[in-house]
């Protein structure tokens, strides 16, 4: 075999099957679990395959969750329990037919209320609905939706006892 023989080998395409019948050179992974195996067959132009078993380790998503760490009347402390600097807070309300309603900006999207803050202090008037949005790089989490109740503050009259 001559070396441009070899050449004109190379020159043909390889071509790329992987599990689940996605061709390419170049396979896309979303939603992954902890631990994926993919199989990938490569197979050149002059026809000699090549499979191969391909171990993906995905990372951990970033842990998104809020918790209660004080409440005072209706003055509540939220923490976001997350390891990562980057967190969105969300506000929502309940209507009066307990629909979830988000505060949006003029374009629709939730509007972040609080940024870069492990813990908020807001007072509660209402129902109201909070959510975390946490990203660590190109990972990123959303809580679930955390509801806080309104409690009455008490109130009472001192009247004038004679």
């Amino acid at each position: 075999m001559k070396v441009s023989d070899i050449n004109e080998d190379l020159s043909k395409p390889t071509t790329y099957l992987w599990t689940g019948g996605v061709t390419g050179n170049i396979y896309n992974f979303t939603n992954l679990a902890a631990t994926n195996k993919v199989q990938v067959t490569a197979t050149h132009g002059n026809g000699c395959t090549k499979d191969s078993l391909v171990e993906i380790v995905a990372n951990a998503l970033p842990e998104a969750s809020i918790s209660v760490v004080s409440r005072e009347c209706n003055e509540v402390k939220l923490k976001a329990n997350t390891s990562v600097a980057d967190v969105v807070w969300y506000v929502g309300s309940y209507d009066e037919n307990n629909n979830l309603v988000w505060v949006k900006d003029a374009n629709g999207n939730r509007k972040p209320h609080y940024q870069n803050q492990d813990v908020i202090s807001v007072v509660v008037d209402k129902k109201m609905a909070y959510q975390i949005y946490v990203q660590d790089g190109k990972c990123s989490n959303l809580s679930k939706v955390f509801d806080l109740d309104y409690y009455a503050t008490p109130s009472f009259d001192i009247a004038d006892v004679e």
